[in-house]
Protein backbone atom coordinates (compact mmCIF):
# COMPACT_ATOMS: atom_id res chain seq x y z
CA UNK A 1 0.00 0.00 0.00
CA UNK A 2 3.10 2.67 0.06
CA UNK A 3 5.23 3.62 -2.85
CA UNK A 4 7.01 6.50 -3.76
CA UNK A 5 10.82 7.69 -3.52
CA UNK A 6 12.57 6.50 -0.65
CA UNK A 7 12.22 9.52 1.54
CA UNK A 8 8.64 10.34 0.99
CA UNK A 9 6.79 7.02 1.09
CA UNK A 10 9.33 4.40 2.17
CA UNK A 11 8.98 1.17 3.99
CA UNK A 12 10.14 3.30 7.60
CA UNK A 13 10.01 7.10 7.18
CA UNK A 14 7.74 9.88 6.02
CA UNK A 15 8.62 13.01 5.40
CA UNK A 16 6.23 15.69 6.97
CA UNK A 17 5.53 19.01 4.97
CA UNK A 18 3.59 21.65 7.00
CA UNK A 19 1.21 20.86 9.53
CA UNK A 20 -0.74 17.65 8.15
CA UNK A 21 -1.69 14.98 10.81
CA UNK A 22 -4.91 14.48 12.34
CA UNK A 23 -5.82 15.69 15.88
CA UNK A 24 -9.10 15.08 18.42
CA UNK A 25 -10.10 17.43 21.37
CA UNK A 26 -9.78 15.11 24.50
CA UNK A 27 -10.51 14.06 27.81
CA UNK A 28 -8.03 12.04 29.02
CA UNK A 29 -8.19 8.18 28.24
CA UNK A 30 -11.11 8.73 25.92
CA UNK A 31 -11.25 6.46 22.91
CA UNK A 32 -11.56 8.62 20.00
CA UNK A 33 -12.40 6.26 16.51
CA UNK A 34 -11.02 7.33 13.09
CA UNK A 35 -12.66 5.15 9.81
CA UNK A 36 -10.33 5.13 6.89
CA UNK A 37 -11.69 4.37 3.25
CA UNK A 38 -8.43 2.86 1.97
CA UNK A 39 -10.49 3.26 -1.80
CA UNK A 40 -10.49 -0.31 -2.75
CA UNK A 41 -9.98 -3.72 -1.17
CA UNK A 42 -6.69 -3.71 -0.23
CA UNK A 43 -4.66 -6.84 1.57
CA UNK A 44 -2.56 -6.26 4.42
CA UNK A 45 -0.57 -7.51 7.99
CA UNK A 46 1.45 -4.71 9.21
CA UNK A 47 0.43 -1.56 10.31
CA UNK A 48 2.93 1.24 11.26
CA UNK A 49 1.71 4.62 13.48
CA UNK A 50 3.71 7.66 13.09
CA UNK A 51 3.65 10.03 16.21
CA UNK A 52 2.91 13.65 15.94
CA UNK A 53 5.04 16.70 15.82
CA UNK A 54 3.13 18.19 18.31
CA UNK A 55 2.82 17.99 22.34
CA UNK A 56 -0.86 16.04 22.44
CA UNK A 57 0.65 12.84 21.22
CA UNK A 58 -1.63 9.88 20.85
CA UNK A 59 -0.14 7.34 23.55
CA UNK A 60 -2.24 4.01 22.34
CA UNK A 61 -3.82 2.50 18.99
CA UNK A 62 -5.72 -0.16 17.70
CA UNK A 63 -7.21 -1.64 14.81
CA UNK A 64 -10.39 -3.24 13.04
CA UNK A 65 -11.11 -3.90 9.36
CA UNK A 66 -14.23 -4.36 7.30
CA UNK A 67 -15.55 -5.15 3.65
CA UNK A 68 -18.41 -3.02 3.88
CA UNK A 69 -18.78 0.85 5.26
CA UNK A 70 -19.94 0.96 8.78
CA UNK A 71 -20.15 3.69 10.79
CA UNK A 72 -17.56 3.84 13.97
CA UNK A 73 -19.78 2.36 16.59
CA UNK A 74 -21.27 -0.55 14.58
CA UNK A 75 -20.71 -4.01 16.08
CA UNK A 76 -19.35 -5.15 12.45
CA UNK A 77 -15.98 -4.40 12.74
CA UNK A 78 -13.43 -7.08 13.15
CA UNK A 79 -10.15 -6.66 14.98
CA UNK A 80 -6.88 -6.62 13.02
CA UNK A 81 -4.54 -6.00 16.22
CA UNK A 82 -5.10 -4.75 20.14
CA UNK A 83 -3.96 -1.82 21.53
CA UNK A 84 -0.50 -0.73 21.23
CA UNK A 85 1.63 1.83 22.89
CA UNK A 86 3.48 4.44 21.05
CA UNK A 87 6.43 5.97 22.43
CA UNK A 88 7.20 9.38 23.46
CA UNK A 89 9.45 11.59 21.19
CA UNK A 90 9.56 15.45 21.64
CA UNK A 91 8.94 16.78 18.19
CA UNK A 92 7.83 20.01 20.01
CA UNK A 93 8.65 23.14 17.63
CA UNK A 94 9.29 20.90 14.59
CA UNK A 95 7.25 21.83 11.37
CA UNK A 96 8.94 19.74 8.48
CA UNK A 97 11.51 17.24 8.68
CA UNK A 98 12.62 13.47 8.25
CA UNK A 99 10.80 11.24 10.77
CA UNK A 100 13.50 7.88 10.87
CA UNK A 101 13.12 4.70 12.94
CA UNK A 102 11.70 3.35 15.29
CA UNK A 103 11.20 6.08 17.75
CA UNK A 104 7.94 7.72 18.50
CA UNK A 105 6.22 4.73 16.36
CA UNK A 106 4.08 1.88 17.05
CA UNK A 107 4.47 -1.21 14.47
CA UNK A 108 2.05 -3.60 14.64
CA UNK A 109 1.98 -7.22 12.81
CA UNK A 110 -0.88 -9.00 12.87
CA UNK A 111 -2.70 -12.34 10.48
CA UNK A 112 -2.83 -11.29 6.91
CA UNK A 113 -6.50 -9.48 6.35
CA UNK A 114 -7.74 -7.94 2.99
CA UNK A 115 -10.61 -5.02 3.70
CA UNK A 116 -11.58 -1.25 2.34
CA UNK A 117 -12.10 -0.08 5.33
CA UNK A 118 -10.44 0.43 8.68
CA UNK A 119 -11.21 1.83 11.84
CA UNK A 120 -8.09 3.26 13.96
CA UNK A 121 -8.97 3.35 18.39
CA UNK A 122 -7.03 5.95 19.34
CA UNK A 123 -6.55 7.61 22.92
CA UNK A 124 -3.92 9.38 25.15
CA UNK A 125 -3.30 8.79 28.80
CA UNK A 126 -1.35 12.56 28.78
CA UNK A 127 1.48 10.43 29.93
CA UNK A 128 3.81 12.22 27.10
CA UNK A 129 2.41 16.00 27.67
CA UNK A 130 -1.03 17.61 26.69
CA UNK A 131 -3.82 15.32 27.38
CA UNK A 132 -6.65 17.27 26.16
CA UNK A 133 -5.45 16.49 22.46
CA UNK A 134 -5.31 12.55 20.81
CA UNK A 135 -2.99 13.05 17.54
CA UNK A 136 -1.88 11.47 15.01
CA UNK A 137 0.70 12.40 12.05
CA UNK A 138 0.27 9.34 9.74
CA UNK A 139 -0.62 5.68 9.39
CA UNK A 140 1.07 3.30 7.18
CA UNK A 141 -0.11 -0.54 6.10
CA UNK A 142 1.89 -2.96 4.63
CA UNK A 143 1.36 -6.26 2.85
CA UNK A 144 5.11 -7.38 4.11
CA UNK A 145 4.72 -11.17 3.71
CA UNK A 146 3.13 -10.17 -0.33
CA UNK A 147 1.64 -12.99 -2.22
CA UNK A 148 3.08 -16.03 -0.68
CA UNK A 149 4.91 -18.16 -3.28
CA UNK A 150 4.16 -22.08 -2.80
CA UNK A 151 7.55 -24.25 -3.21
CA UNK A 152 7.09 -28.11 -3.92
CA UNK A 153 10.40 -29.62 -2.58
CA UNK A 154 11.46 -33.23 -2.86
CA UNK A 155 14.80 -32.46 -1.21
CA UNK A 156 17.12 -30.27 -0.24
CA UNK A 157 15.67 -26.08 -1.40
CA UNK A 158 17.20 -23.32 -1.95
CA UNK A 159 15.26 -19.95 -1.61
CA UNK A 160 16.29 -16.91 -2.66
CA UNK A 161 13.97 -13.64 -2.07
CA UNK A 162 15.02 -10.32 -3.38
CA UNK A 163 15.63 -7.42 -0.48
CA UNK A 164 15.56 -4.26 -1.08
CA UNK A 165 17.20 -1.25 1.39
CA UNK A 166 19.38 1.31 -0.15
CA UNK A 167 19.84 3.65 3.00
CA UNK A 168 21.24 0.76 5.78
CA UNK A 169 22.73 -2.36 6.50
CA UNK A 170 20.27 -5.46 6.80
CA UNK A 171 20.09 -8.23 9.16
CA UNK A 172 18.08 -11.28 7.70
CA UNK A 173 16.36 -14.22 9.81
CA UNK A 174 14.94 -17.60 8.67
CA UNK A 175 12.06 -18.58 10.60
CA UNK A 176 9.74 -21.94 10.66
CA UNK A 177 6.15 -20.84 11.18
CA UNK A 178 4.79 -23.89 11.60
CA UNK A 179 6.58 -25.60 13.87
CA UNK A 180 3.67 -27.89 14.82
CA UNK A 181 4.45 -29.94 11.27
CA UNK A 182 7.66 -30.65 12.18
CA UNK A 183 11.28 -28.92 11.95
CA UNK A 184 12.62 -27.17 9.43
CA UNK A 185 16.54 -26.97 9.03
CA UNK A 186 17.95 -24.03 7.29
CA UNK A 187 21.13 -24.09 5.77
CA UNK A 188 22.62 -20.22 6.62
CA UNK A 189 19.76 -19.07 8.69
CA UNK A 190 21.23 -15.48 8.88
CA UNK A 191 21.70 -15.12 5.04
CA UNK A 192 18.95 -13.91 2.21
CA UNK A 193 19.63 -17.13 0.36
CA UNK A 194 19.47 -20.21 2.16
CA UNK A 195 19.04 -24.43 1.23
CA UNK A 196 16.40 -25.67 3.44
CA UNK A 197 15.38 -29.41 4.70
CA UNK A 198 12.17 -30.13 6.72
CA UNK A 199 12.23 -33.46 9.31
CA UNK A 200 8.77 -34.46 8.38
CA UNK A 201 6.07 -34.88 5.04
CA UNK A 202 4.05 -31.76 5.48
CA UNK A 203 3.06 -27.75 3.84
CA UNK A 204 5.24 -25.31 6.11
CA UNK A 205 5.30 -21.86 6.12
CA UNK A 206 8.95 -20.70 6.13
CA UNK A 207 9.41 -16.61 7.08
CA UNK A 208 13.05 -14.26 5.79
CA UNK A 209 12.39 -11.50 7.99
CA UNK A 210 15.14 -8.56 7.23
CA UNK A 211 15.81 -5.97 10.13
CA UNK A 212 17.80 -2.65 8.90
CA UNK A 213 20.39 -1.05 11.37
CA UNK A 214 17.40 0.88 13.00
CA UNK A 215 15.21 -1.79 13.99
CA UNK A 216 12.53 -1.57 11.09
CA UNK A 217 12.02 -4.99 9.83
CA UNK A 218 9.97 -6.75 6.74
CA UNK A 219 9.12 -10.07 5.69
CA UNK A 220 8.07 -12.66 3.04
CA UNK A 221 6.53 -15.77 3.61
CA UNK A 222 7.06 -19.09 1.70
CA UNK A 223 4.79 -22.26 1.91
CA UNK A 224 7.25 -25.34 1.61
CA UNK A 225 5.07 -28.43 0.60
CA UNK A 226 7.79 -30.75 1.63
CA UNK A 227 6.95 -34.30 -0.08
CA UNK A 228 10.53 -35.93 -0.43
CA UNK A 229 10.96 -39.21 -2.48
CA UNK A 230 11.03 -41.91 -0.34
CA UNK A 231 14.56 -43.69 -0.13
CA UNK A 232 14.98 -46.98 -2.23
CA UNK A 233 16.46 -50.35 -1.30
CA UNK A 234 17.94 -52.63 -3.16
CA UNK A 235 18.45 -56.47 -2.32
CA UNK A 236 20.92 -58.24 -4.20
CA UNK A 237 20.81 -61.87 -4.84
CA UNK A 238 22.11 -64.30 -1.87
CA UNK A 239 25.54 -66.01 -2.39
CA UNK A 240 24.12 -69.16 -3.05
CA UNK A 241 20.63 -70.12 -4.54
CA UNK A 242 20.38 -73.39 -2.96
CA UNK A 243 22.72 -74.10 0.25
CA UNK A 244 22.77 -77.37 2.75
CA UNK A 245 21.94 -77.04 6.61
CA UNK A 246 25.02 -75.71 8.32
CA UNK A 247 26.04 -73.15 5.74
CA UNK A 248 25.06 -69.19 5.76
CA UNK A 249 24.07 -67.36 2.90
CA UNK A 250 24.75 -63.79 2.60
CA UNK A 251 22.59 -60.72 0.62
CA UNK A 252 23.67 -57.33 -0.07
CA UNK A 253 21.24 -54.42 0.84
CA UNK A 254 22.30 -50.66 -0.95
CA UNK A 255 20.23 -48.33 0.13
CA UNK A 256 19.70 -44.53 -2.17
CA UNK A 257 17.85 -41.54 -1.91
CA UNK A 258 18.47 -41.04 1.72
CA UNK A 259 19.24 -38.81 4.38
CA UNK A 260 19.71 -41.39 7.05
CA UNK A 261 20.03 -45.20 7.57
CA UNK A 262 19.42 -47.40 10.45
CA UNK A 263 19.10 -51.06 9.83
CA UNK A 264 19.94 -53.33 12.45
CA UNK A 265 17.41 -56.01 12.60
CA UNK A 266 15.43 -58.30 9.88
CA UNK A 267 12.64 -61.16 9.94
CA UNK A 268 13.67 -64.38 8.71
CA UNK A 269 10.77 -65.88 6.30
CA UNK A 270 11.03 -69.86 6.38
CA UNK A 271 9.04 -72.77 4.79
CA UNK A 272 10.17 -75.78 5.91
CA UNK A 273 13.64 -74.51 7.29
CA UNK A 274 15.10 -72.02 9.29
CA UNK A 275 18.04 -69.91 10.09
CA UNK A 276 19.72 -66.84 12.39
CA UNK A 277 19.84 -63.72 10.40
CA UNK A 278 22.51 -60.53 11.63
CA UNK A 279 23.38 -57.45 9.96
CA UNK A 280 26.16 -55.01 9.19
CA UNK A 281 27.18 -52.09 7.43
CA UNK A 282 26.24 -48.40 7.70
CA UNK A 283 25.13 -46.01 5.03
CA UNK A 284 24.59 -47.29 1.83
CA UNK A 285 25.71 -50.49 2.34
CA UNK A 286 24.68 -53.28 4.81
CA UNK A 287 24.76 -57.41 4.36
CA UNK A 288 22.37 -59.57 5.85
CA UNK A 289 23.93 -62.87 7.11
CA UNK A 290 21.62 -65.89 7.56
CA UNK A 291 23.21 -68.35 9.19
CA UNK A 292 22.34 -71.56 11.48
CA UNK A 293 20.15 -73.07 8.50
CA UNK A 294 18.31 -75.79 9.57
CA UNK A 295 15.51 -78.05 7.72
CA UNK A 296 14.40 -78.57 4.06
CA UNK A 297 12.79 -75.56 2.37
CA UNK A 298 13.00 -71.85 1.41
CA UNK A 299 14.19 -68.87 3.07
CA UNK A 300 14.43 -65.29 3.05
CA UNK A 301 13.78 -62.08 5.37
CA UNK A 302 12.19 -58.73 5.00
CA UNK A 303 13.83 -55.44 5.78
CA UNK A 304 10.92 -53.34 8.03
CA UNK A 305 9.67 -50.06 6.49
CA UNK A 306 11.58 -47.15 8.05
CA UNK A 307 15.21 -48.73 7.90
CA UNK A 308 16.39 -45.25 5.80
CA UNK A 309 14.49 -41.94 5.72
CA UNK A 310 14.51 -39.25 2.81
CA UNK A 311 13.93 -35.64 5.27
CA UNK A 312 10.30 -37.25 6.62
CA UNK A 313 9.90 -39.61 3.73
CA UNK A 314 10.42 -43.60 5.11
CA UNK A 315 11.59 -46.65 3.18
CA UNK A 316 9.13 -49.11 2.63
CA UNK A 317 9.63 -52.74 4.04
CA UNK A 318 11.57 -54.77 1.52
CA UNK A 319 12.01 -58.41 1.10
CA UNK A 320 14.48 -60.39 -0.36
CA UNK A 321 14.68 -63.40 -2.97
CA UNK A 322 14.51 -66.88 -1.92
CA UNK A 323 16.93 -69.29 -0.89
CA UNK A 324 16.64 -72.95 -1.89
CA UNK A 325 17.74 -75.62 1.40
CA UNK A 326 18.33 -79.13 0.37
CA UNK A 327 19.23 -81.83 2.66
CA UNK A 328 19.57 -84.65 0.76
CA UNK A 329 22.52 -85.98 0.35
CA UNK A 330 23.22 -87.05 -3.63
CA UNK A 331 23.79 -90.91 -4.41
CA UNK A 332 25.87 -92.89 -6.93
CA UNK A 333 24.73 -96.29 -7.76
CA UNK A 334 25.14 -98.93 -10.85
CA UNK A 335 29.02 -97.90 -11.37
CA UNK A 336 31.29 -99.74 -13.44
CA UNK A 337 34.70 -99.66 -15.18
CA UNK A 338 36.33 -102.53 -17.29
CA UNK A 339 38.62 -104.05 -15.64
CA UNK A 340 41.52 -103.95 -18.20
CA UNK A 341 42.42 -101.92 -21.00
CA UNK A 342 45.09 -100.63 -23.13
CA UNK A 343 43.71 -96.44 -22.41
CA UNK A 344 45.01 -94.91 -19.79
CA UNK A 345 41.47 -92.52 -19.07
CA UNK A 346 39.19 -95.43 -18.87
CA UNK A 347 35.33 -94.32 -18.83
CA UNK A 348 33.28 -94.67 -15.44
CA UNK A 349 29.55 -95.50 -16.08
CA UNK A 350 26.68 -94.91 -12.85
CA UNK A 351 23.13 -93.73 -12.15
CA UNK A 352 23.31 -89.94 -10.33
CA UNK A 353 20.08 -89.33 -8.06
CA UNK A 354 20.20 -85.77 -9.04
CA UNK A 355 22.16 -83.35 -10.74
CA UNK A 356 25.92 -82.99 -9.30
CA UNK A 357 29.65 -82.94 -9.03
CA UNK A 358 31.48 -85.98 -9.52
CA UNK A 359 34.77 -86.64 -8.41
CA UNK A 360 37.11 -89.76 -8.63
CA UNK A 361 39.90 -90.76 -6.41
CA UNK A 362 42.44 -93.64 -6.51
CA UNK A 363 42.38 -93.78 -2.53
CA UNK A 364 39.73 -95.43 -0.29
CA UNK A 365 37.23 -92.83 1.25
CA UNK A 366 37.88 -90.74 -1.57
CA UNK A 367 40.70 -89.01 1.23
CA UNK A 368 43.28 -88.40 -1.82
CA UNK A 369 44.48 -89.31 -5.53
CA UNK A 370 42.48 -87.39 -7.22
CA UNK A 371 41.39 -88.57 -10.80
CA UNK A 372 39.33 -85.66 -12.22
CA UNK A 373 35.95 -84.09 -11.68
CA UNK A 374 33.13 -83.55 -13.80
CA UNK A 375 29.76 -81.82 -13.18
CA UNK A 376 26.44 -83.21 -14.60
CA UNK A 377 23.39 -80.99 -15.00
CA UNK A 378 20.91 -83.60 -14.93
CA UNK A 379 20.09 -86.85 -12.62
CA UNK A 380 20.22 -90.36 -14.10
CA UNK A 381 22.62 -92.79 -15.99
CA UNK A 382 26.12 -90.70 -16.85
CA UNK A 383 29.68 -91.49 -17.69
CA UNK A 384 32.90 -89.59 -17.25
CA UNK A 385 36.53 -90.73 -18.02
CA UNK A 386 39.29 -90.75 -15.67
CA UNK A 387 42.38 -88.53 -15.72
CA UNK A 388 45.60 -89.94 -17.22
CA UNK A 389 46.82 -93.57 -15.23
CA UNK A 390 50.07 -94.70 -14.90
CA UNK A 391 50.85 -97.60 -16.71
CA UNK A 392 50.84 -100.81 -14.26
CA UNK A 393 50.16 -104.44 -13.87
CA UNK A 394 49.11 -103.85 -10.81
CA UNK A 395 45.04 -102.47 -10.80
CA UNK A 396 44.04 -99.06 -9.98
CA UNK A 397 41.06 -99.11 -7.93
CA UNK A 398 38.82 -96.21 -8.75
CA UNK A 399 36.27 -94.68 -5.88
CA UNK A 400 33.67 -91.61 -6.77
CA UNK A 401 32.32 -89.41 -4.65
CA UNK A 402 29.07 -86.92 -5.09
CA UNK A 403 28.06 -83.18 -4.12
CA UNK A 404 24.90 -81.37 -5.18
CA UNK A 405 24.69 -77.51 -6.02
CA UNK A 406 23.71 -77.41 -2.10
CA UNK A 407 26.71 -78.72 -0.74
CA UNK A 408 25.06 -81.81 0.18
CA UNK A 409 28.17 -84.54 -0.01
CA UNK A 410 27.31 -88.19 -0.85
CA UNK A 411 29.05 -91.12 0.57
CA UNK A 412 32.43 -92.50 -1.37
CA UNK A 413 31.33 -95.25 -3.56
CA UNK A 414 33.87 -97.98 -5.39
CA UNK A 415 33.29 -97.80 -8.50
CA UNK A 416 36.27 -101.02 -9.36
CA UNK A 417 39.48 -101.63 -10.36
CA UNK A 418 41.09 -101.38 -13.63
CA UNK A 419 44.83 -102.24 -15.04
CA UNK A 420 46.30 -99.99 -17.52
CA UNK A 421 48.88 -101.90 -19.29
CA UNK A 422 50.05 -100.19 -22.49
CA UNK A 423 53.09 -102.45 -23.20
CA UNK A 424 52.74 -105.03 -26.05
CA UNK A 425 54.36 -108.95 -24.58
CA UNK A 426 57.99 -109.83 -26.03
CA UNK A 427 58.82 -113.18 -26.85
CA UNK A 428 62.43 -113.63 -25.09
CA UNK A 429 63.73 -117.41 -26.57
CA UNK A 430 61.96 -120.84 -28.02
CA UNK A 431 62.62 -124.41 -26.94
CA UNK A 432 61.68 -127.62 -27.49
CA UNK A 433 62.82 -131.13 -25.59
CA UNK A 434 62.73 -133.12 -28.52
CA UNK A 435 65.76 -132.50 -30.04
CA UNK A 436 66.22 -130.88 -34.06
CA UNK A 437 66.16 -133.52 -37.00
CA UNK A 438 64.28 -136.31 -34.18
CA UNK A 439 60.80 -135.40 -35.77
CA UNK A 440 58.17 -138.08 -37.07
CA UNK A 441 55.00 -138.10 -38.55
CA UNK A 442 52.52 -138.30 -35.78
CA UNK A 443 54.77 -136.81 -32.61
CA UNK A 444 53.66 -134.68 -30.36
CA UNK A 445 56.42 -132.14 -29.85
CA UNK A 446 56.74 -130.17 -26.35
CA UNK A 447 57.42 -126.00 -27.10
CA UNK A 448 58.79 -123.72 -24.64
CA UNK A 449 58.78 -120.16 -25.01
CA UNK A 450 59.35 -117.27 -22.50
CA UNK A 451 57.21 -114.60 -22.88
CA UNK A 452 58.34 -110.84 -20.91
CA UNK A 453 54.57 -111.11 -19.22
CA UNK A 454 51.15 -113.33 -18.24
CA UNK A 455 49.37 -113.04 -21.96
CA UNK A 456 46.15 -114.85 -23.53
CA UNK A 457 47.47 -117.55 -26.36
CA UNK A 458 44.85 -117.77 -28.79
CA UNK A 459 46.21 -121.12 -30.28
CA UNK A 460 47.23 -119.75 -33.40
Amino acid sequence: LVGGSTNVNSYDRPTKSGGNGTTYSSNTSTTYYLVIDLGQSRTFNRAVYYQMFADGKTTHAAMDYSTSLLTYSDAGWTQAHAEGALDNVDRTGLTTGLLSGTQGNLVSDFSTVTARYVRLRLRNTGAFNDPYYVELYKLKLFNSAGSIQTIAATGATTISPTVSEPDSTVTYQWTNQTPGVGTVTFASPTSASTSMTANTVGTYTVRLTATNQVGLSSYIDYYLQWNPTAPTITIGSPSRSVVAPGYTVTYMVTYSGYSSTSLSLVTVNGSGASASASVSGAGSSYVVTLSSITGSGTLSFTIPAGSATNYGASAPSATSSTVTVDSTNPTITSPSVPTLGNTATPTISFTLSEPATVALYSASGCSSGSLGTQVFSSSGNVSMATSALTPSDIPTTIYARATDTALNTGACVTVGSYTYDNVAPTVSSVTSSTANGSYKAGDTISIQVNISEVVTVDGT
